[in-house]
């Protein structure tokens, strides 16, 4: 009986080796893939601001743009440019 429990033990020496190294490669596939993943949430979140900034610049220039309108033509700057038609302050046409 007692070389039957030798014979099972020595036959299973090397499984805690193998164990630990698929424990290993599974660790290291979960850090691997939390990596990638965190890159890419890096690039939407600079893509998102440049967006966003890029929206506030555009809405401050639609807000912008009638202002220097209004003070080129008051100035007489360039008054008709290719058949538009301009309105004075008080909603008359040029």
């Amino acid at each position: 009986m007692r070389s039957g429990l030798n014979t099972t033990l020595h036959s299973e020496e090397g499984s805690m080796i193998v164990i630990a190294l698929l424990v290993l490669v599974i660790l290291t596939l979960i850090g691997a893939s939390i990596t990638s993943r965190t890159q890419v949430e890096i690039q939407i979140s600079g893509n998102d601001s440049f967006h966003r900034m890029a929206f506030h610049l555009a809405d401050s220039g639609t807000s912008a743009a009638p202002k220097v309108i209004s003070t080129c033509l008051d100035a007489g700057l360039q008054e008709n440019i290719d058949g538009v038609k301009y309105l004075k302050p008080d909603g008359r046409r040029r």
